[in-house]
């Protein structure tokens, strides 16, 4: 191949490159626009575990954790309004 050839071939894949990364940049922008901050968030979540793999695959929760939040679970929830605690606290 001439160096010319190789030349304007990779002044060609480059150029398509870039057309090509200005569209997808155009309709990720457009995605983005349209999905919640929640969402965004979800997605980044997902790629990094897709690139770095789920830290906690292979793990189990122990059973004395399990049955503490078994117990957290069915005792009465210890929440209070906005209201309640400007009262008490003001």
């Amino acid at each position: 191949m001439a160096q010319t050839e190789y030349h304007d071939k990779k002044v060609y894949k480059e150029a398509n490159c870039e057309k090509s990364l200005t569209l997808m940049g155009d309709s990720v922008m457009e995605i983005i626009n349209q999905i919640t901050i929640e969402e965004l968030e979800n997605l980044i979540e997902q790629k990094i575990i897709e690139i770095l793999g789920d830290p906690d695959t292979n793990l189990e929760l122990r059973e004395d954790f399990k049955e503490e939040i078994k117990t957290r679970l069915a005792s009465r929830s210890k929440r209070a309004s906005h209201q309640e605690v400007m009262k008490r606290f003001g």
